[in-house]
């Protein structure tokens, strides 16, 4: 009879530190890649909010004047237009704001949409939309 074969010694479990820090090293490629693509993903979807709110201000505006024979201008006061004292966009990520159009011309508006304190948005300080329907500045 032959004997029996010995055991080899068995690899004890769990990871080496190589491996847990190769994998660690990979978490963080990954996070230094997708955190900046994710917060200006979350910047375009706050200025969009900002668009919208603008736009139904501006449909808001449009009927007012409408409706008021009388008025010699566009309204820049909120209220008239039922809304409150203050406009902020759904996201709560823009204060709006109404002001009277260039010049002194009557039939012209400006909203203007400012990202409110702790939404800091670098490549669009400002959103404008006026009378003509122009979204300034062009790049936002």
């Amino acid at each position: 009879m032959t004997a029996p074969r010995p055991i080899p010694p068995s690899r004890p479990a769990g990871f080496t530190l190589i491996e847990l820090m190769i994998v660690v090293a990979i978490v963080a490629i990954l996070a230094a890649v997708a955190y900046p693509s994710y917060t200006e993903s979350v910047r375009k979807g706050k200025r969009a909010s900002a668009k919208a709110k603008m736009t139904e201000v501006a449909g808001r505006l449009q009927q007012f004047y409408s409706e008021q024979p009388a008025a010699a201008s566009y309204t820049t006061d909120l209220s008239a237009l039922n809304y409150g004292a203050t406009l902020s966009s759904e996201a709560k990520a823009h204060s709006i704001t109404v002001e009277a159009g260039p010049g002194g011309i009557a039939s012209a508006y400006k909203i203007v949409a400012t990202p409110a304190p702790g939404h800091p948005d670098p490549k669009c300080p400002a959103l404008t939309l006026n009378s003509l329907g122009a979204l300034l500045p062009a790049g936002c």
